[in-house]
C-alpha cells in the first residue's frame, strides 16, 4: 500500500513541480508587487 502510494505521489507532482517552477521563474523575471 505504502509503495503504491508513494509512486501515485511522486507521479502527480512532476506536473504540479513543472506547474510551480514555471510560475516562480515567471514571477522572478517578471515581478509584478504581488503578495
Amino acid at each position: 500500500m505504502k509503495d503504491q502510494e508513494n509512486q501515485c505521489s511522486q507521479k502527480k507532482p512532476t506536473k504540479l513541480r513543472n506547474l510551480i517552477y514555471k510560475t516562480e521563474a515567471f514571477d522572478s523575471l517578471h515581478p509584478r508587487g504581488i503578495e
